[in-house]
Parts: structure tokens; C-alpha cells; sequence
């Protein structure tokens, strides 16, 4: 058996690699399937929680100083077609506020725990959003040291908590 390694130009080349069978499984020993039900599930939730809390202290760059320029640029970009400094840092903004929502969500859902955040029927657009979190993170610069996911999580409780 051998690899195809196409170069530049086209060119191909060949080696002595072992080539794995199409229907190999490269996970069958490293990932349970997810069909051994909820304490799996459950468990996957808080190793992936965890995960995201030693990801996101460990990133200097996360934190609501650059949530916040991001944010405003998204907002004027979209708003006014000003042209941001960075597609890249807008996309960034809208991407952690999705998955803010996401994780908020997944979290009632899985582990069963109240309801944080209660936003209206319908959902809001994603620029309004931007807009809320801009909004709670000019009116607390003293905060934004922290955690961009956080303070997400925070700006929406403010602005839409559940009843109680």
C-alpha cells in the first residue's frame, strides 16, 4: 500500500504509508458513543463546561476590551457600511455572542437548571444584541477585565431575566 501526494504544478509522488480502509474508524477507541445515554451526556456537558472555563481564562485576548471594539465596529459595519478594521474581529463578535446563547440554551436543557436568561418570543436579531452588549459593557468599564463570554451572559441577564 502507498499515499498520492499531489505536489505543486500537479506533480504526484508516491511513498510507503499505510493507507487506512475507507470505512476505518480513527475514534472507535477514544470516544464513547453518545448512545449510552443521559450520564454520558451529562457528563460530556461539564467536561466540555470545564474545558471552556480553562480555555477562556487562559486567553488574555478574550476579555470584554476587545469584545467591545469588536462589537462596535460590527455594529457601525453593519449599520453604515463602514468598513471594520477586521471582517475577522466582527465575525469574532457575533460568533461568541451565538454561542453565548448556545451554551446558555444547552445548559437548561441538559443539566435541567433554570432558565438564566428570557429572551422575548421570536428571539432578537443578532445586531440588537451586539447593541445590549456594547450598552451594558459602556456602562461598566470596570469590567471589562473579565471574561467576554461572561459578560455576555451578564448584559443579557440584565436586560431579560426570566421570571421568578
Amino acid at each position: 500500500m502507498g499515499w498520492v501526494h499531489i505536489g505543486p504544478g500537479g506533480t504526484s509522488t508516491t511513498g510507503s504509508a499505510k493507507v487506512l480502509p475507507s470505512n476505518a474508524n480513527l475514534f472507535s477507541n477514544s470516544i464513547p458513543p453518545l448512545t449510552q445515554g443521559w450520564p454520558v451526556m451529562k457528563n460530556f456537558v461539564i467536561w466540555m463546561a470545564a474545558m471552556t472555563v480553562c480555555l477562556c481564562a487562559q486567553s488574555a485576548m478574550a476579555d470584554g476590551n476587545k469584545l467591545l471594539k469588536e462589537c462596535r465596529e460590527g455594529i457601525a459595519y453593519i449599520e453604515g457600511g463602514h468598513e471594520p478594521e477586521s471582517l475577522f474581529g466582527v465575525g469574532q463578535c457575533m460568533g461568541v455572542i451565538q454561542g453565548t446563547l448556545d451554551t446558555l440554551d444547552l445548559t437548561h436543557a441538559l443539566l435541567n437548571s433554570p432558565k438564566l436568561v428570557c429572551l422575548p418570543n421570536g428571539g432578537l436579531e443578532t445586531l440588537q444584541i451586539m447593541k445590549i452588549v456594547v450598552k451594558y459593557l459602556n456602562e461598566h468599564p470596570d469590567r471589562l477585565h473579565l471574561n467576554e463570554s461572561g459578560l455576555i451572559s451578564t448584559a443579557l441577564l440584565v436586560s431579560f431575566p426570566c421570571p421568578k
